[in-house]
């Protein structure tokens, strides 16, 4: 009977475990998921800075160099235009903050994973102990398991609670800076 009962208790801390490790590899999927398109956003926003900048730059030069009956064929004044777009560029993503929501949704997506590869060796080393000692071990492991859970969870609030952070610290610039010029 008591073998019986070993078996039942394993079976069941089986599908817990199971449970628990899902669950965890649905939150680093998640993270996975959404870092693509912050990460392309990005990249893309960057780039964009980056030739707006070159263009506002190139643009008085060209203007003195492509001169046609002493008239510009290219106005300097596009510089100024070519420069409100790389600064509009650069409050969109100070205020939406892709390139940092990019690199916290990989570091939680890295934390979550490593819990879980430590998680999956730790049930293996678990089972084969069981197997060869014949022990009952069932509220270690629970235990075990409860801790990874915790572990997997403040890494969500941590994102979390770094993400609100942000937001609120971006809401606030903006508000002084409106402030600063409605002044």
């Amino acid at each position: 009977m008591r073998e019986q009962q070993d078996h039942v208790d394993l079976d069941a801390l089986s599908t817990i475990t199971e449970t628990v490790l899902t669950n965890s590899k649905v939150k680093a999927q998640w993270y996975q998921d959404k870092k693509g398109l912050r990460s392309f956003m990005a990249r893309a926003i960057r780039l964009l800075m980056i030739f707006g900048t070159l263009t506002a730059a190139l643009i008085p030069l060209l203007a003195t160099i492509f001169v046609e009956n002493d008239i510009a064929l290219v106005s300097p004044a596009w510089s100024a235009v070519a420069t409100a777009v790389v600064a509009s560029l650069f409050a969109f993503e100070k205020y939406y903050g892709h390139g940092n929501a990019w690199m916290r949704f990989n570091d939680a997506e890295m934390k979550i994973n490593q819990k879980v590869e430590l998680l999956e060796f730790d049930w293996q080393d678990y089972k084969y102990r069981e197997q060869v000692k014949k022990t009952q071990a069932f509220p270690e492991w629970t235990k075990r398991l409860k801790e990874h859970n915790n572990e997997v969870f403040e890494i969500e609030t941590s994102e979390t609670n770094a993400w609100t952070k942000e937001f609120q610290q971006v809401m606030t610039d903006t508000y002084k800076q409106k402030k600063k010029t409605l002044v």
